[in-house]
């Protein structure tokens, strides 16, 4: 067996935790052949290096055969080539890893998990399918009609299916829930009108609870329900709408955060007390996180998760949305749609693979048919390179493409002195906040020339050419920064967006909340970065009026078409790329790959 530091010079993308992992477990397992220990070895490395890259298992279907860690123009790592699918299976079914063994590795044909990987993805599915065997509440026919038809007035102007009725109608006599849609198609709205109907139903009053899982997605989701009910407020009885909350909480608060523990207050001892609860951007939630949740909650609650299954999956391991809503239109039974056409019309195909539990909504309402940042997704997220390429020069009134011959900071000056420097002239800090929103870089990488760390110095270096920005003091009026670790003392969590401010003659930082703007001292916060270009990974959940996405001048395996479909669908009304045709293309020809057995656990439970 190699060193931890040949290892890592044999397999420059293994990490030490790779090495470790691989050397603890083989060493439990002796084998009669140095070929039979060298193979072992190096599929236990494939394990915990997937494991890393957001995988919930190893799939070995994809592994046979295959040739692992070898770095083009690097002949002295050859990397390593896996035996056939066959031998593979022979070797690890030799050995007492089976789901009865009490081992830390389980091969369950045809993946191998690490055992408590294995166990969070076995008690979700059991979790989820007891959901779906259990009916809510009988639903009254005659009332619950009256109910839709004054949350969907009749319009006989409108011959398509209204997907956010259908879902409402779906939901009303579910336990578990999903609705699905990409931006603008009106999630929130649906599911502030599905809870009026829930507490138009019931006897008595339901307890609500609204979760996401970052601070932004939460904030998120309270401005849209407030916004939906604002909406509604005309046509609907006050105590309706007086039962839905208004603010939303993160899943780590819901839960209920132990310092230093992995454990959370809330589990299957102590139950959260609750009758319906709405998570939001359930594409970010990862595996154990949904787990714990599930374990909370009490056996009567009603479960609705709400998101787009075409984002990038979790930055943990798993891909839970995607698992459970993987078909691109809604998929109902025969006896689905028969329940549904009592409460509405619907004339729908019955499926003969059907997902009664999940609704996907259709139409955008934020980008107009055929327009520009709307079909850009549509073409980006159906792997067509050439035309969502083409897409980007077609539209020039809300997509715009860098000229070839034009450097990053060239394309950026711009946009640095049009969104960015009126935060400086702001005199308070709710219409800098307002500012802030309006425009965001978005970046592939954190690191490198077109990396987040690099357009940040970037933007400050151009700040400080305008006279802006003065000295090179960490914190300064107008820094926009974000909160990199939580600190539950504070309150505050990976993902909140703050600005550094001056504030009663000195520098403080300043965080929105639904109360108003929050003041702590800067000494006090913890590790935070500074946030005019983010990782699209870090914008999930949020939106801006204009987004500049920058991708790397080179082609890179995490460049892939959920990627980029999440970076350009975070902007609302305009978005600019700086990219090469090389780099897009191959971006929007790479799907993200997750392996799990989640979805084949619901289907064969």
């Amino acid at each position: 067996m190699l060193s931890l530091t040949a290892c890592l010079k044999k397999y420059p993308d293994l990490q030490p935790i790779d090495y470790f992992v691989a050397r603890d477990v083989s060493r439990q397992y002796p084998m009669r052949s140095s070929a039979d220990s060298d193979v072992f070895y190096h599929v236990l490395l494939a394990l915990s290096y997937a494991l890393r890259n957001g995988h919930s298992c190893l799939d070995l279907r994809f592994v046979a055969e295959a040739h692992w860690w070898q770095r083009e123009s690097d002949n002295d790592n050859p990397g390593y080539t896996f035996p056939d699918y066959a031998n593979i299976c022979a070797l690890l079914g030799s050995l007492p890893i089976s789901k009865n063994d009490d081992a830390l590795i389980v091969f369950d044909a045809p993946r191998l998990y690490l055992r408590r990987y294995w166990q969070f993805e076995t008690a979700l599915a059991g979790h989820i399918q007891q959901r779906l065997q259990c009916q809510s509440a009988n639903v009254e026919i005659d009332k619950a009609q009256d109910v839709l038809q004054t949350l969907f007035p009749p319009n006989s102007q409108q011959n398509d299916i209204d997907w956010q009725q259908v879902a409402v109608a779906n939901a009303l006599d579910k336990s578990l829930s999903i609705i699905v849609g990409g931006p603008g198609t009106g999630k929130t709205t649906t599911v502030t009108k599905l809870l009026v109907a829930l507490v138009a139903l019931a006897e008595h009053a339901p307890h609500i609870t609204l979760a996401a899982p970052t601070g932004k997605a939460a904030q998120r989701l309270s401005e849209s329900i407030m916004g939906a009910k604002a909406r509604l407020q005309s046509s609907l009885p006050n105590q309706w709408l007086d039962a839905i909350p208004a603010e939303a909480s993160t899943l780590h608060r819901l839960l209920g955060v132990i310092p230093n523990s992995y454990e959370y207050r809330h589990h299957q001892g102590n139950p959260l007390m609750l009758d319906v609860l709405v998570v939001d951007e359930v594409s970010m939630v990862d595996l154990p996180m949904m787990v714990r949740l599930f374990r909370a909650l009490p056996p009567q609650a009603r479960v609705i998760m709400l998101g787009d299954s075409d984002q990038l999956p979790s930055v943990a391991a798993g891909s839970v949305l995607a698992d459970l809503a993987p078909y691109a239109q809604t998929a109902f039974s025969k006896e689905n749609v028969q329940t549904i056409e009592q409460l509405m019309p619907l004339e729908i195909n019955p499926s003969d693979e059907p997902l009664d539990y999940c609704t996907r909504l259709m139409v955008s309402h934020r980008f107009a048919s055929g327009g520009g940042i709307g079909l850009l997704a549509q073409a980006i997220i159906q792997g067509e390179a050439v035309a969502s390429w083409n897409a980007l020069s077609d539209n020039p009134d809300s997509l715009a493409l860098c000229s070839p011959e034009q450097t990053v900071e060239d394309w950026l000056k711009p946009l640095i002195k049009h969104y960015y420097a009126p935060i400086f002239r702001c005199e308070r800090v709710e219409d800098a906040f307002a500012q802030l929103e309006q425009f965001r870089i978005l970046a592939a990488m954190r690191v490198g020339e077109q990396g987040v760390e690099s357009l940040n110095l970037l933007v400050e270096s151009r700040l400080r050419e305008l006279g802006l920005m003065h000295g090179d003091h960490t914190f300064y009026h107008g820094r926009p920064i974000m909160v990199t670790e939580n600190h539950y003392g504070l309150g505050l969590f990976n993902g909140d967006i703050g600005l550094v401010w001056r504030y009663q003659g000195r520098l403080m930082a300043a965080f929105p909340t639904p109360e108003g703007t929050r003041w702590l001292l800067t000494a006090r916060l913890p590790k935070v970065m500074t946030v005019y270009a983010m990782t699209i990974h870090k914008t999930q959940g949020s939106e801006f009026g204009h987004v500049a996405l920058v991708l790397p001048d080179n082609d890179h395996d995490l460049l892939t078409r959920e990627l980029i479909y999440t970076g350009v669908t975070r902007a609302k009304q305009q978005c600019s790329v700086w990219s090469s045709e090389m780099v897009w293309r191959a971006a929007v020809e790479r799907r993200v790959e997750r392996w799990s057995g989640l979805r084949e656990a619901l289907v064969g439970s």
